[in-house]
């Protein structure tokens, strides 16, 4: 039973990291683009 508790309070966390990561990569892919595009388009 302890194990099992333990088990959830590591996954819920390394499961909240990895949602984190992904969205953050996510949002630097976002800015490269959007810096990537800024660049031509103002003269």
């Amino acid at each position: 039973m302890a194990i099992l508790a333990f088990g959830h309070i590591f996954l819920i966390p390394s499961n909240a990291i990895s949602n984190y990561a992904k969205d953050r990569r996510y949002f630097l892919i976002g800015c490269a683009i959007l810096g990537f595009v800024k660049t031509f388009m103002i003269p």
